[in-house]
């Protein structure tokens, strides 16, 4: 890496040059270093989508002008009709928990808990009814087109849009990297950091 070193000056001048460099030196090395790879817009693959899985990464939602994120853990087996949603904040302490087993679901949050329907129990935890069966299925590239793309039309008579992108292979799973759900000013980023089928 290029060093700048300016030696002392009255002149302001000279200082705001020496300044301006040294920023710019610094923003060239910072570019640098945060380069990632761009990955092809290649296909997205066709795999059944597995139906037991363990899933870590980030989550963020913004609705209108409000954002919240944190870290999320995720266990699905659809097989048994279990399932455990763990949301978590950029820390790794635990804040929120939706678990279901079989038709009971319930949602936990400190002292607050709540039964009722999986789909409005997602909304108390992330602050967005879904299905998280579809969304395990788009994840997986199920109802997708060729480029990750897709539309649905959820209970409320809302329609979002829905992008996956960055797919690859994880066990016998073809997940992406990246699932973003919108509709209008509500916005829905999930990142996979691990994918694990079980």
């Amino acid at each position: 890496m290029t060093s700048i070193v300016c030696s002392r000056t009255r002149r302001p001048d000279v200082r705001r040059f020496c300044l301006l460099a040294g920023l710019g030196a610094c923003a060239v090395w910072l570019s640098a270093c945060s380069t990632t790879h761009v990955e092809s817009a290649a296909p997205v693959p066709r795999a059944p989508p597995v139906q037991a899985f363990q899933m870590s990464g980030r989550i963020s939602v913004r609705i209108n002008d409000r954002i919240d994120a944190g870290q999320i853990r995720w266990e699905r087996d659809a097989v048994r009709g279990v399932e455990r949603v763990a949301l978590l904040s950029p820390l790794g302490t635990q804040v929120a928990e939706l678990t279901r087993a079989g038709r009971h679901a319930e949602f936990r949050r400190g002292e607050t808990r709540l039964s009722g329907e999986m789909e409005a129990l997602t909304e108390s935890l992330m602050g967005v009814a879904l299905d998280l069966g579809a969304m395990a299925g788009w994840l997986q590239g199920a109802g997708l087109d060729a480029e990750g793309r897709g539309t649905v039309d959820s209970s409320d008579g809302r329609r979002w849009t829905l992008l996956a992108e960055g797919f690859h292979t994880a066990g016998l799973a073809v997940v992406a990297r990246r699932l973003t759900v919108s509709s209008g000013d509500t916005v829905l980023r999930l990142v996979v950091d691990e994918w694990v089928v079980k």
